[in-house]
């Protein structure tokens, strides 16, 4: 297998070990993001890639003769043509013990395995019906976007919220990527002056701050037309009944396993298999527009 890239062509061989270099300075690297190189880099998995390896990936060990073309437009990866006989999955030689039967893990195992915005809970566990706490989506969400996070981020003088406590100035969490978070609008707080950190996010929690990074992140969300009817479509919140709407209307909720009642599901704990599927169908688009 051959992939055109970038005005030159390379084996996958080539380019995994690019992308590989790459990722850890995408964000200051002219004419990628970290949504460009995974959403690339998943593609090239799906399609099986021989003798290839990528953040613990690796690819089956044969080529399956496909041709990929692809090209870079305003910073974004945009496939020109796949051809192929047949389309051989990837192996992943990172694995977790207890998502064999989760319908997120396929999600799960691409966002592990080409990002650092999700990992194990271990001992080889990823924990996919865990709740997540809101904290720990600030943090996910941040590193899904890309967007740098320093000690400056957090001032104990000024707080975007009282509720967290003294920062610790040895670590970027959970303050930090909370501060982050508020600056970016990614989060407006449980109220204006607390975040909660330590509570469970709820699904519209979650679909709300994904709606909010994809607005921030450039990518273009359709509004919601009067053909929609998606599953939330009589989910009237004030607060998150627009979004979830908006979300699913994009597809940004892709692959989630809604049922029940839309009111009641919605406002039910996010798990960690639920975290990972938006925030890979966000880094997807992040990588297309």
């Amino acid at each position: 297998m051959r992939l055109t890239y970038l005005g030159g062509t390379a084996t996958t061989r080539d380019l995994l070990t690019d992308i590989s270099s790459r990722r850890a300075v995408a964000r200051g690297q002219a004419g990628w993001s970290i949504g460009v190189l995974a959403a690339l880099a998943a593609d090239l998995l799906w399609l099986g890639l021989s003798g290839s390896t990528l953040a613990g990936c690796s690819g089956p060990g044969r080529d399956n003769g496909s041709d990929v073309t692809a090209k870079v437009v305003d910073g974004r990866y945009v496939p020109s043509s796949v051809t192929t006989d047949h389309l051989l999955a990837a192996t992943f030689s990172l694995e977790f013990s207890d998502i064999a039967s989760s319908p997120y893990r396929e999600a799960i195992l691409a966002l592990a395995t080409t990002t650092s915005v999700i990992s194990g809970v271990g001992d080889g566990t990823f924990g996919p019906d865990n709740a997540v706490l809101r904290k720990q989506f600030a943090k996910m969400i941040v590193a899904a976007m890309g967007i740098a996070v320093t000690e400056e981020d957090w001032q104990d003088s000024n707080p975007p919220f009282t509720d967290l406590g003294p920062d610790d100035p040895n670590s970027l969490y959970p303050h930090d990527y909370i501060a982050v978070a508020k600056v970016y609008n990614l989060t407006s707080g449980k109220t204006p002056t607390t975040f909660a950190p330590n509570a469970n996010i709820t699904r519209a929690q979650m679909v709300t701050m994904v709606v909010r990074a994809a607005q921030n992140s450039g990518i273009t969300l359709r509004a919601v037309g009067t053909d929609y009817v998606g599953p939330f479509r009589g989910y009237s919140d004030p607060t998150h009944g627009a979004n979830l709407h908006l979300a699913d209307y994009n597809g940004l909720l892709e692959g989630l396993r809604a049922s029940g009642d839309a009111s009641v599901w919605t406002a039910g704990n996010a798990t960690r298999g639920e975290a990972a599927q938006v925030l890979w169908n966000l880094i997807r688009r992040m990588g297309t527009g």
